[in-house]
């Protein structure tokens, strides 16, 4: 996948930060932080895939909030695991 332009982007963690987006194949994630319009509205999920410091090392990448869906503060999205690792990673 192509590399994203957030130059128009901000970073924002409530009230998302810490949050699960739960995965069709029953796994989850956690929402680190989001990445904003102007006006607010979640763009990107900055997710974590795995346990770090551990041997189930993830990846942390930059999910479209196009692709989750909210309802009632319960986050999912219809792909699995790997699917998500697919998408490009945060740069630090």
């Amino acid at each position: 996948m192509d590399k994203i332009n957030a130059s128009n982007l901000k970073r924002a963690d409530k009230p998302w930060e810490g949050k699960k987006i739960r995965l069709k194949d029953g796994e989850s994630i956690e929402i680190d932080n989001v990445l904003v319009d102007n006006i607010g509205e979640p763009k990107f999920y900055h997710v974590k895939t795995g346990w770090f410091g551990t041997e189930f090392r993830g990846k942390e990448v930059l999910l479209p909030s196009d692709l989750v869906s909210e309802k009632e503060e319960e986050f999912t999205a219809n792909m699995d695991k790997d699917t998500v690792e697919t998408f490009p990673e945060m740069g630090r």
